[in-house]
């Protein structure tokens, strides 16, 4: 009589504490959305040749000519996603699928044929160990025809993992390879191939495949990688201004993020540091620096700072040394005023831009304005040059800036200065100088901005108005039929040259309305923004021919819209922690605006920096599907939407593990544990039993010792972003 003895069951769902050993999801591929992850087409083992090759459908009919293709109900242990007729990766025969459209697991045996399938984009295992490559597979064939798997490590050879040869299964099966070469590499890819000879034989069912996962670990104990943060600079701050701090990984990691969290003054770091920024660090990188605007609302003699990397591994940072920061008084530095750098004397009714910088704290409701004095340098009777509303400080790049215009009743003549000057709290700032101004004969476009936006794969050109005024002052200038008026750009930081004439040059000799045309194929410099003016070259004034300065800014998007990716490998997620995205291809001068109806009530919102990744809370969010879309800002001009990508928000699945609670020594048992689509299952024997099979949420085991036992299930799903342990 066989003797019995009791088990217990466990069942863990990782979601979101630190474990010193995270398991991280790297890739998942159910084959189920519109596109896929493989490349079916380049090859990059074999030839590459013959008429039986890969394709992604869900046909399992081979009817006339070849067996149907079991159904994925038809399995030797586990559940595949969509069973029992998903879409799945397999041979078939192109020929007949092109006559009779029969395109299940099939293969022609007349027609020798050497075909590859492979992981489009590479992934990267940095930091992590026991990465595990996960399948389900099923194909007949014979001795001579057969799948393989392979990988691959960055540009390097395909090397052969797995079985010698996938073929004899006619049922689905599940299979798990693992190797230590797959550890730690800063790209890796896998790949499937199917081969056969030619010379004809019996039909069956070629090498299918479905469900694909890849998982790593990363174990803080025996592997962690420590964040650290050396310097800081300088020692004692105020508030508001930059820290430039440098940043150190131990070891190197795949692509993350990490927020900088403050301590308290006391170097304490509370549940929810303080954050107000993060910083993206690329794969393999160990080491780097950055200025960090500390915020205007803390005191203390003793802050710190550290990085959390906040995806997966999550890696909390060791702490700064102290630094202090400290309430100053508020400055303002008036910097410079680049049409102030003309070779000429600076016209009036120019605009002007008035570069400044600023330190401290600035009030709700404070108004930068910059001012300019009279000729003898008094700032008693100012003009106003223009006003900047914003509480905001700029200790350094950006500058801040107070556009405005040079007004018509300054005097002529030299002696001025210029400053910037607060309102809440009460600052003035330096001055810079001594300026001279002249009533320049020309006035061009009535001192009013123009704004370009030339679609870059438009054939035609866009135009506006362009209004040229000459005798703005009085009628003693004369302009000879050998006149030409000459559009000139300057660049808005130095006032340098940057073109003449490459946007327009008007024959003529009485001004008036002409019409400017730009073109994106003949566009004569880069988007952006130029201040711009008109110069004469047959005036009886010869020594004043230079018009006055407005801005033009010229705007190129991109007519095709941008692709949203999400970075993590799936688009469900639990809500709770973060979730993140990408929107390429991504123009560094542009900007992006995002909308969702789950983020700033459905409107548009930018993100910066990088403008084109998007990051998100997902915690106590409710369930639902959430649409995001992009679209470009190219200097003032819109590009077109991007296509909706869907996150689909759940509530934290719940799972239960089931199966006999007495069984027989000796005995081979099966334990099922709750399905879910693209997750990762860890089964866990305790010593005295052996696993026989895995098949994702089933595993066959054999008792050979008596006992009571703990039989344990540790599902990383998809959904899930980072670890928590509930049971």
């Amino acid at each position: 009589m066989k003797k019995q003895y009791a088990l217990s069951f466990c069942f863990v769902l990782l979601c979101s504490v630190l474990f010193a050993q995270q398991q991280i999801l790297l890739l998942t591929e159910s084959f189920e959305n519109a596109s896929h992850a493989f490349d079916l087409t380049t090859g990059g083992v074999g030839t590459n040749s013959g008429t039986n090759n890969w394709v992604v459908n869900n046909k399992y009919s081979g009817v006339p000519l070849y067996p149907n293709t079991p159904p994925q109900d038809s399995i030797v242990l586990g559940q595949i996603n969509g069973a029992p007729f998903s879409k799945y990766l397999h041979i078939h025969d192109e020929v007949e699928a092109a006559s009779s459209g029969t395109a299940n697991a099939n293969w022609n045996p007349s027609n020798v044929s050497d075909r590859f399938a492979f992981i489009g984009d590479a992934f990267c295992t940095l930091g992590m160990t026991d990465v595990i490559f996960t399948f389900f597979w099923i194909g007949e064939g014979t001795n001579d025809a057969y799948g393989e798997v392979y990988y691959r490590i960055g540009t390097g050879n395909w090397i052969k993992t797995g079985r010698a040869k996938y073929n004899n299964q006619t049922k689905w099966q599940y299979e798990k390879i693992q190797d230590v070469a797959f550890n730690n590499v800063s790209n890796i890819q896998f790949g499937f191939r199917w081969v056969n000879p030619g010379g004809g034989g019996q039909t069956g069912i070629s090498f299918g495949i479905d469900d694909v996962i890849a998982i790593g670990s990363y174990n803080s104990t025996t592997n962690p990688a420590v964040i650290t943060v050396p310097t800081v600079n300088p020692t004692t701050v105020c508030q508001g201004e930059l820290l430039t701090f440098s940043w150190a990984l131990s070891t190197a990691l795949c692509f993350g993020d990490y927020y900088i969290e403050l301590s308290d003054g006391n170097g304490n770091f509370g549940p929810n540091p303080s954050t107000n920024q993060f910083i993206s660090i690329s794969s393999g990188v160990t080491s780097g620096s950055i200025s960090w605007p500390v915020p205007d609302n803390v005191v203390g003699n003793c802050f710190k700072i550290r990085l959390h990397r906040t995806g997966q591994p999550e890696i909390i940072g060791q702490a700064s040394p102290c630094f202090a920061i400290l309430d100053c008084p508020e400055s303002i530095i008036t910097r410079n005023a680049p049409v102030m750098n003309d070779a000429d004397t600076t016209c009036l009714l120019s605009v002007i831009d008035v570069k400044f910088n600023s330190f401290g704290v600035f009030n709700p409701g404070n108004k930068y304005t910059a001012q300019l004095s009279d000729s003898t340098g008094s700032f008693a009777n100012p003009f106003k040059l223009g006003d900047n509303p914003s509480n905001e400080t700029y200790p350094s790049i950006p500058q801040g800036n107070v556009a405005g215009l040079i007004p018509a009743n300054v005097p002529p003549g030299c002696g001025y200065y210029i400053r910037v000057i607060s309102s809440n709290p009460a600052v003035t700032g330096t001055t810079i100088g001594p300026f001279c101004f002249a009533q320049c004969d020309i006035l061009t476009n009535d001192h009013t901005d123009i704004q370009l936006c030339v679609p870059d794969s438009i054939p035609f050109p866009s135009c506006t108005q362009l209004n040229i005024h000459p005798n703005q002052w009085d009628m003693e200038a004369k302009y000879d039929t050998c006149n030409n008026w000459t559009i000139e750009l300057r660049s808005m930081k130095t006032f340098g040259l940057v073109n003449s004439g490459g946007l327009g040059i008007y024959h003529d000799s009485v001004g008036g309305d002409y019409t400017l045309c730009v073109e994106a194929a003949t566009l004569p410099v880069a988007p952006g923004s130029y201040y711009m003016r008109i110069l004469s070259d047959c005036s009886s004034s010869s020594w004043n021919q230079t018009g006055s300065v407005i801005r033009i800014t010229i705007g190129v998007p991109n007519t095709s819209p941008p692709v949203i990716y999400g970075l993590q490998p799936d688009t469900v997620f639990c809500n709770a922690g973060l979730f993140g995205m990408v929107a390429l291809p991504y123009n560094p001068d542009s900007k992006y605006w995002w909308s969702s109806q789950i983020f700033n009530n459905g409107e548009e919102f930018e993100r910066v920096p990088p403008p084109n990744y998007f990051y998100g809370n997902l915690t106590n969010a409710p369930p639902g599907d959430y649409l995001f879309r992009i679209r470009e800002q190219n200097f003032g001009c819109y590009g077109p939407y991007s296509d909706e990508y869907v996150y689909t928000i759940i509530t934290i699945p719940t799972g239960q593990l089931t199966g006999p609670v007495q069984v027989c020594l000796g005995d081979t048992v099966t334990f099922n544990t709750t399905f879910f689509k693209e997750t990762y299952y860890d089964w866990n024997a305790p010593p005295g039993v052996k696993i026989l099979d895995e098949g994702n949420s089933q595993v066959s085991m054999i008792f050979d010792t008596l006992g009571t036992y703990e039989i344990e299930n540790y599902s990383l799903i998809s959904v899930v972003l980072t670890q928590v342990s509930t049971q």
